[in-house]
């Protein structure tokens, strides 16, 4: 689980590489998903780069993926 910089997004990874893209709302406490993919990778860690349009996935094989973060209205769950 991992919020971005800017604590909009959330991005949940199983360890078997699931990701579900969530949106969450200050100002009521409000937590939305909006997107998922399956990468097929088992994945150990993650990250949001610096502007939140990228999230870093490290897998165990040791390699690392960029996946452009979909928005919100790009996305059919």
């Amino acid at each position: 689980l991992k919020f971005s910089a800017n604590h909009t997004l959330i991005g949940c990874v199983s360890h078997a590489g699931d990701i579900f893209f969530l949106t969450y709302n200050e100002s009521n406490y409000e937590i939305i998903p909006y997107c998922f993919f399956e990468t097929g990778y088992m994945i150990n860690s993650i990250n949001f780069s610096l502007n939140n349009s990228i999230l870093l996935l490290g897998t165990q094989a040791g390699h690392v993926i960029e996946l452009k973060v979909p928005k919100f209205n790009d996305c059919n769950f």
